[in-house]
């Protein structure tokens, strides 16, 4: 979660390091999907472009959190839906139908 600040988000498959392929910041967040979905590789390298404070929750705590609210896994499972996953977006980037944002 990204309480400030603005941080980079690149493909790493791509290998173009000079592209920004989303760009984030204040009130959004990332990487939910590789806790739900028991990644062992995140294929994105997060960057700040500025100062920024972050929160984050370790793969136990999430679990923990999933498991004493239910509901809280239906809630983020909606917003994914409702956004460009982490699959839709390697998706999209590795077909070239996502314009990419030059850094």
């Amino acid at each position: 979660f990204i309480k400030k600040g603005i941080v980079d988000l690149f493909y790493e498959p791509h290998g173009n390091e000079d592209m920004c392929n989303v760009q984030l910041s204040n009130n959004d967040c990332f990487a939910e999907e590789c806790l739900l979905k028991n990644w062992t590789k995140n294929p994105f390298i997060a960057a700040a472009r500025t100062d920024c404070e972050l929160w984050f929750l370790s793969r136990a705590n999430f679990c923990t959190i999933l498991h004493r609210f239910p509901h809280a896994k239906t809630i983020i499972m909606e917003d994914l839906k409702n956004r460009s996953t982490w699959d839709s977006l390697a998706q999209e980037i590795s077909t070239g139908r996502l314009r990419e944002n030059k850094k």
